[in-house]
């Protein structure tokens, strides 16, 4: 659920896979993509808004040296081409206690693969971190969660407390934008568990 308040939106900004104009072409355009620690194994979730000539996904992972599949996913879409939102789930049962990174192959019937962006999870027990940047910023940054916090709940509030903003079961990306200058605070709060991270953000 997407909550604005203020007129101020945290935003997740759907992207493409390859983003190309062609009527018969290869396309994946998702809406979210995360990777979730759960003991010694890693669950990937994705979901993809509109799909196009797509025979699945495979997901890989990183080994220091190559990419292993760790395996594959059906496209849900009837006929290979869907304009309406799916999601899939994946776990690698596999996985270990390590940092990992991760990706998703997206495989056209046509036999042409893209790969998404990489997803990095955290070892098991590893303290969760948030990236911001920039930071200060002009008023425009994102926000990074890593994969071992689970679905989170992320709050923008100035410092008198005032929520100016909520996104509710956060990916690991999300942009905020058009903050007026001053300095505000980011609760990112695991919707699991309730561990919260609290960050200081400065717009110039």
């Amino acid at each position: 659920m997407f909550l604005v308040l203020a007129g101020i939106g945290l935003q997740a900004t759907p992207f493409c896979v390859p983003c190309v104009a062609s009527a018969d072409a290869t396309t994946t355009v998702f809406r979210a993509l995360r990777a979730e620690r759960k003991g010694s194994m890693v669950q990937l979730q994705w979901t993809t808004e509109r799909e196009m000539n797509i025979r699945g996904y495979t997901v890989e992972r990183f080994t220091g040296s190559e990419w292993l599949n760790v395996g594959f996913v059906p496209a849900l879409s009837a006929d290979n081409i869907s304009a309406t939102q799916r999601n899939y789930i994946f776990t690698d049962f596999s996985a270990g206690s390590g940092a990992l990174t991760y990706r998703l192959v997206q495989r056209g019937i046509d036999n042409i693969q893209t790969s998404s962006a990489h997803l990095q999870v955290q070892p098991q027990g590893a303290a969760a971190s948030v990236t911001i940047y920039p930071n200060p910023s002009r008023g425009n940054f994102t926000v990074l969660l890593d994969g071992s916090m689970g679905l989170q709940n992320v709050f923008l509030s100035d410092m008198s407390g005032r929520i100016l903003a909520i996104y509710r079961d956060a990916g690991q990306s999300i942009e905020v934008k058009d903050l007026m200058a001053g300095t505000y605070i980011l609760r990112i709060a695991d919707a699991r568990t309730g561990k919260l991270l609290t960050e200081k953000v400065v717009v110039q």
